[in-house]
């Protein structure tokens, strides 16, 4: 627990160096000039990204053969945001959490509530993988002389192993279990055999449907194409002369490096990074950071806090209000 707030309080004075180094005065009068109508517009935007996301879980979990509702879905969902908002794993903190909350929810094995999120990480980092080589591709063959590309590269390596592995867990899961029976550490056995024969029959069951394989890259692919849209919306509030094309590839490579499991939520990496990849486009360091925190904001700290109230609401009223009713 320390660990994590320390890694927090790291990210937050990442944040206040940037502060430091550029005018305070401007980048406030920038934010502020976005204009409340505009920043109510981009969370608009993030509810339809998290309306399609949990669409998404919605129809992997119904096709593995659980009885999902929509409600319970997106309660899972928050409750995982809530978690991986505040762990430096990329995602891994909150993805446990879904799978223990589908475990317990649906009377379902770990095995089977480990294979509907694992589908569902594939389709989205695979779809997010691609845009990302794109973007990668036309940045190097654009701009390679006026930025060093050493982080982006280990970025782009380091999710790239990322995906790897996870297409290797969902697809060739049988070597995995070898592997993992011949450790001698290895006591119930019989119950790591359960664990994957599980796995591989929720597998089976969505994979044998490849048109909804597809489908469902389809939608990951429109669900991470509204990250750039929200970006260049600011950029066009702001009055900045910039291609949709750019600033897309900007925006995933960025959030490709705040993936890198340093802080918690990409926190300082994000800020920074963003505005070392609109540099070389003559945007004044003031206004990348308007773009960042804007960005920031309705990406993960609206998301955050949304996560948050849902699950303050729902302790009080489990533990207060539902409580008082039982007593009366």
């Amino acid at each position: 627990m320390k660990k994590k707030w320390l890694l927090f309080l790291l990210g937050i004075l990442a944040v206040v160096t940037l502060l430091i180094v550029s005018d305070l005065e401007k980048v406030w009068s920038g934010i502020v000039g976005i204009g409340l109508k505009n920043i109510i517009a981009l969370c608009c935007m993030q509810l339809f990204t998290m309306l399609l996301i949990n669409i998404q879980w919605t129809s992997i979990s119904r096709y593995a053969g659980v009885k999902s509702s929509f409600k319970k879905i997106v309660d899972i969902n928050l409750t995982g945001t809530f978690v991986e908002s505040v762990t430096p794993a990329v995602k891994a903190g909150g993805e446990l959490t879904k799978v223990i909350m589908f475990s317990n929810t649906y009377h379902i094995t770990k095995g089977s509530a480990t294979a509907i999120v694992s589908i569902q990480k594939v389709v989205s980092i695979t779809a997010f993988l691609l845009l990302n080589i794109i973007s990668l591709v036309m940045f190097i063959v654009s701009y390679s002389d006026t930025i060093h590309f050493s982080v982006v590269v280990f970025s782009f390596v380091f999710i790239l192993i990322m995906t790897l592995l996870l297409i290797m867990t969902v697809f060739y899961n049988e070597k995995i279990k070898c592997l993992i029976l011949k450790a001698p550490f290895i006591k119930n056995k019989e119950k790591v055999k359960e664990f994957f024969n599980h796995f591989n029959e929720t597998i089976k069951k969505v994979m044998e449907r490849k048109a909804f394989f597809i489908r469902q890259l389809l939608l990951s692919t429109l669900i991470w194409s509204f990250f750039p849209i929200k970006a260049y919306y600011i950029v066009l509030v702001m009055g900045i002369n910039l291609h949709f094309i750019t600033m897309a590839m900007i925006t995933y490579i960025t959030y490709m490096i705040g993936m890198l499991p340093l802080l918690p939520g990409g926190l300082g990496t994000f800020e920074g990074s963003l505005i070392m990849l609109l540099a070389p486009f003559s945007v004044a360091m003031d206004q990348g950071m308007v773009i960042a925190f804007v960005l920031r904001f309705v990406t993960f700290w609206f998301v955050f806090t949304t996560s948050a109230i849902y699950l303050g609401c729902k302790f009080i009223y489990k533990n207060i209000f539902k409580g008082n009713l039982q007593c009366n």
